[in-house]
């Protein structure tokens, strides 16, 4: 990446997971954020319209996963999937701090363990509100964490969506067939 001297940690989840979890999370802006963009987003979006808003902004998603997977092999590039944090949180932590070129005692970990835990974020939801305006005193959202589940997107996919999904995916990432795969399932990847 870039800058050797800084480590890059990027971190992706299914496109399907990335919809279904961005419907409550735009659903819920907050009125005063919808009055400071201009009434934007419009109220009760669903994930057809979430996969619309996508195809029209391929950057925002496509681009981002081809440009970090294109860079993988950089030693100051590590990524992280979704599926393989809520699989092995403890593993994915521990491999962050190596990657970061530290360590942590026993105790440490257990308390990164427990901030990075759905339970707690859940519990402290507004520590995670994003903040806008002019003097960042505006709520975003009224609450960032929701489910913290893999999966999920089974029921708010028609398969007109799947489809249409499938040929963006293709168009986008269809040459790189690794990507693909690890987007959808984590786990393991080449940094070849």
């Amino acid at each position: 990446a870039r800058n050797p001297s800084v480590r890059y940690i990027a971190t992706m989840r299914p496109l399907r997971e990335v919809i279904t979890s961005m419907v409550p999370f735009i659903n819920d802006r907050s009125p005063e954020f919808r009055r400071l963009w201009g009434g934007f987003p419009g109220p009760h979006l669903n994930s057809e319209d979430i996969l619309a808003l996508m195809l029209r902004t391929p950057r925002m998603f496509f681009t981002f996963a081809r440009a970090w997977w294109e860079v993988r092999a950089e030693p100051n590039v590590l990524l992280l999937h979704f599926h393989d944090l809520k699989k092995d949180l403890r593993g994915e932590v521990q491999r962050v701090i190596s990657f970061l070129g530290e360590s942590r005692t026993d105790e440490e970990l257990e308390l990164v363990l427990h901030k990075a835990g759905f339970a707690y974020m859940k519990a402290n939801a507004l520590k995670f509100v994003i903040m806008t305006g002019p003097n960042r005193d505006i709520p975003v959202t009224e609450k960032l964490v929701n489910k913290g589940q893999m999966g999920g997107a089974g029921t708010a996919f028609t398969p007109a969506m799947n489809k249409t999904l499938e040929s963006a995916l293709a168009q986008h990432v269809g040459d790189l067939p690794d990507l693909m795969h690890w987007w959808e399932h984590g786990g393991e990847y080449s940094r070849e």
